[in-house]
């Protein structure tokens, strides 16, 4: 997996720069809307951010808010698509078959797959289950992991969108007007009526 670098002065500025290129006319001249987009965009992969910018400018009329550039980055983060998690399990599996031994830590090195990738084999069956996968089920198996990546890939969709908060906040909710619902059905029953 590759590291995250997050928003240097020196990236925004090639951004801005860009902006005011393409946008002569907009905020993005102000020095003081600049540097407030700059920090509401610090928290994000530097890479990402530029590649967004450069979506922007070739797709956009106006010049892109905080809000948009971050639309654009959550969809390249979203292009992970389901054939890369696929060729990545495949490739972890393939150090089952025949592991690198390492002799510096005196263990098999495995490689690193991403945090989706390790939730769609978890949800798949395990490495095992796919490691253990016989030539003849591949184009179905292939098919089954295309369909897990796409619900787990909904499902921390949907947990972004709602923000971790809020999910606990709404199991709250359902589990106290579940205990109300039950409350008032055992009473309803209650030999003392």
């Amino acid at each position: 997996m590759e590291s995250k670098k997050l928003l240097s002065k020196e990236a925004w500025a090639s951004c801005v720069l860009l902006l005011r290129a393409n946008y002569p006319n907009s905020f993005v001249g102000d020095t003081l809307g600049i540097n407030a987009m700059g920090k509401m965009l610090r928290d994000l992969d530097e890479a990402k951010i530029l590649k967004a910018v450069e979506i922007c400018v070739k797709t956009k009329k106006f010049a892109p808010c905080v809000a948009e550039i971050r639309e654009e980055v959550a969809k390249l983060d979203d292009d992970t698509s389901w054939s890369d998690a696929w060729s990545e399990a495949l490739e972890k599996c393939s150090y089952f078959i025949s592991p690198v031994f390492n002799a510096k830590t005196g263990k098999c090195d495995f490689p690193e797959v991403s945090e989706l990738t390790e939730k769609t084999v978890k949800n798949f069956g395990g490495w095992e289950i796919l490691a253990k996968m016989r030539v003849q089920d591949l184009n179905i198996s292939r098919s089954h992991f295309r369909d897990v990546f796409k619900n787990v890939k909904a499902k921390i969709d949907r947990q972004k969108q709602l923000g971790l908060k809020s999910v606990q906040s709404a199991k709250r909710q359902v589990r106290s007007e579940e205990r109300r619902v039950g409350k008032e059905c055992r009473s309803r029953w209650s030999p003392y009526h």
